[in-house]
C-alpha cells in the first residue's frame, strides 16, 4: 500500500472531518500544520485564495523536487492555478500547481493541469481517485477552474428555481412535490433536480422556516419544539423567536454533537424528541421516520402543529388526524385559515 501523501496545510480547520479534507483522505492525502516538523511533505494544499501569499514558508519546508501545489474545492477564481503556475515559473520556482474539484458528492473529480508535465502529478492524482473508485476528467487548469465556478453557479440556480415554484405553488394551491415530478418526467430535468447534493440550509429554506416558525410563535405560545434535523450547526436562525426549549433528534448522524445551542436537548429518538412538544420541525428525515404513525406523532405532540421542509406527508392524512401541517410549497393557511382555534 502507497504511503500518504503528506501535504502542508495552513487552514486551521485541516484536522476536521470536513467534506473536502475527507475526500483527499480517502484517495491517499494526509495533512500537517506549517509548523510541524513530522514527515516529509511532498507539497502544499490549498483550499482559498488567501492562502497562496503562505507559498513561500510552506515551500522553504519541502525538499520534493517538484512539490505539487494542490488548489482543491471551490473557491478559486477560474485562472487562479494557471496565474500561480505561471508565477512560480516566472520565478523558476519547481513546483506543479493542480486544480482539483469532487463533483456528485465526491464520485467524480475533475483535475487540472498539465498532462505531459515531467513532475506527473496529474497522473498519480489520476491513479489514486481511480484507485478510490472516482470516475475523473483531466483538463487544463483554466477549464478544470472554470467547471468549479459554473458548477456552483448552476446549483445556487437551481436552488433559486425551486424556491420560485415553491413560492408559485404557495399562491395556487398546488403541491411542489407533484409539480416537481412531474417536471422531472422530461429527462433533461430529471426526478432528481429539486434536492441537489445539500450541504447546511440553503438561504431560501432559513428564510421559510423563519418566517413559518413567527407566524406560529405569532398564534400560540411556543416552550417547546421538536426538530428533526441533521443539517443544524447552530441555533442562530431561531434567534428571532422567544426563548424555548429545543429537542434535537438527527435522523441519519446519530454521534452526539460535542456543543449543543443553549436551550437545547440532545434525543437519541424521534419519539423522545416529540413528547409533549408545542410544535414539530422536519428539515430532515430518513424512511423509518417517513413510516411513523401520524396517530402516534399526534399523541405525543402536546399541540399539533407540524413545520415540514421535506413535504413528507399526504395533506390529506395529516388532515385526518387532526394535524395542523404546513410544508413548503403546500399553503395550508394553517395559521390564518377557518381550521385554527389558536390552540
Amino acid at each position: 500500500m502507497e504511503m500518504p501523501i503528506i501535504m502542508i496545510c495552513s487552514s486551521p480547520s485541516w484536522s476536521s472531518s470536513g467534506e473536502l479534507y475527507s475526500e483527499l483522505r480517502r484517495i491517499g492525502f494526509s495533512f500537517q500544520s506549517g509548523n510541524q516538523a513530522n514527515g516529509d511533505p511532498a507539497g502544499i494544499l490549498l483550499i482559498d485564495e488567501k492562502e497562496v501569499s503562505l507559498l513561500p514558508e510552506g515551500l522553504a519546508q519541502i525538499t520534493h523536487p517538484n512539490p505539487l501545489i494542490l488548489a482543491a474545492g471551490p473557491h478559486f477564481s477560474v485562472r487562479f492555478a494557471d496565474q500561480l503556475q505561471a508565477s512560480l515559473r516566472k520565478q523558476a520556482i519547481a513546483a506543479e500547481v493542480i486544480r482539483l474539484f469532487f463533483l456528485d458528492q465526491g464520485e467524480r473529480a475533475v483535475i487540472g493541469g498539465d498532462a505531459g508535465s515531467n513532475g506527473g502529478w496529474v497522473k498519480r492524482l489520476r491513479r489514486l481517485l481511480a484507485e478510490a473508485g472516482i470516475i475523473t476528467m483531466v483538463c487544463r487548469r483554466v477549464e478544470a477552474g472554470e467547471i468549479a465556478v459554473q458548477h456552483t453557479a448552476y446549483l445556487l440556480w437551481k436552488n433559486r428555481f425551486f424556491q420560485l415554484v415553491g413560492e408559485h405553488c404557495d399562491r395556487s394551491g398546488a403541491n411542489l412535490q407533484v409539480v416537481a415530478q412531474g417536471l422531472g418526467m422530461d429527462k433533461r430535468i430529471g426526478q432528481g433536480w429539486v434536492f441537489s447534493g445539500k450541504s447546511g440550509f440553503q438561504p431560501f429554506e432559513e428564510q421559510w422556516l423563519r418566517r413559518e416558525l413567527q407566524r406560529a410563535g405569532q398564534r400560540t405560545k411556543l416552550e417547546t419544539i421538536a426538530i428533526w434535523a441533521d443539517r443544524l450547526v447552530d441555533g442562530a436562525w431561531l434567534q428571532s423567536l422567544p426563548k424555548m426549549q429545543v429537542r434535537w433528534f438527527r435522523p441519519n448522524r446519530q454521534q452526539k454533537p460535542n456543543k449543543l445551542p443553549d436551550g437545547w436537548l440532545w434525543c437519541e429518538t424521534a419519539e423522545e424528541a416529540l413528547d409533549q412538544a408545542d410544535l414539530l420541525l422536519i428539515v430532515d428525515v430518513n424512511e423509518k421516520l417517513l413510516s411513523l404513525d401520524l396517530a402516534d406523532i399526534r399523541k405525543r405532540l402536546r399541540k399539533p402543529l407540524i413545520i415540514d421542509l421535506c413535504c413528507c406527508y399526504p395533506l390529506q392524512e395529516s388532515d385526518a388526524y387532526g394535524l395542523l401541517y404546513r410544508s413548503f410549497g403546500q399553503n395550508t393557511n394553517v395559521w390564518y385559515g377557518t381550521d385554527y382555534n389558536g390552540i
